[in-house]
Order: C-alpha cells, then structure tokens, then sequence
C-alpha cells in the first residue's frame, strides 16, 4: 500500500521559510476535521457564536490557500490577511517561523527547494 504524505508534512517547508502561516494551517485542520469526521454532539443547533467561529476558520483557510497560491506563482508582495479582524494589508513572505532550510536542496522533501514549489507532485 503506498503511503501519501500528509498535507501537514507537505507545508512544513513553507511554514519553517515563512511561506504559509501556522496559524492558518490549524484552521484549515479544525474545519477538515470537524466536517470530515462529525460527532453527534456537533450535530446540534448551531448559535450564533459557533457560526462566527465558523466564518473565521473559513476566512484563515482563504487565506492559507492564497499563500500556497502566492508560492506557485513566487509572487512576493503586500496581500490583505481576510483572516484577522479588519483585513490589513501584510507583505508576502511572511516572516520565517524558523530559519529557512539549509542551502543543500538534496536535504529539501522532494519537489521543494528553499520552501518553493518547483512542480506538481
């Protein structure tokens, strides 16, 4: 059975060069994860609480998904953040969570090189 490595794995590189934010990534999980694999409990008529909460993973999730947009297309430059109150303006790359990999790209998961996308996998 072959193995695919998960999404997780496969930003890590973009998260470690500041090309995705790890806070996005976590909303993306919340909302793959409460949706994919529901609880009874979850069922339950949802106030008005549970909707904003809602809305913020999904505009976080937006917004990672531009980042990931931003990498296939090394675009660099200012992006307004939908997922933080009043939208402001940041520039793209985000500052790097830790430094970027080494410079031996043989040391990079395969198709990546310095956080870059350099192919369709």
């Amino acid at each position: 059975m072959m193995h695919e490595r998960r999404v997780n794995d496969r930003l890590a590189p973009l998260i470690a060069s500041g090309h995705a934010d790890p806070e996005r990534l976590k909303a993306w999980r919340y909302l793959r994860n409460s949706h994919v694999h529901p609880r009874k409990a979850n069922l339950k008529r949802i106030s008005t609480a549970d909707h904003e909460r809602l809305a913020d993973m999904i505009a976080k999730t937006t917004v990672l998904l531009y980042h990931i947009t931003f990498v296939l297309i090394r675009y660099e430059g200012p992006y307004a953040d939908y997922g933080t109150v009043q939208w402001p303006s940041k520039d793209f790359p985000l500052k790097a969570a830790q430094p970027p990999p080494g410079p031996a790209a043989e040391h990079q998961p395969e198709g990546q090189v310095q956080g870059r996308v350099t192919g369709h996998q």
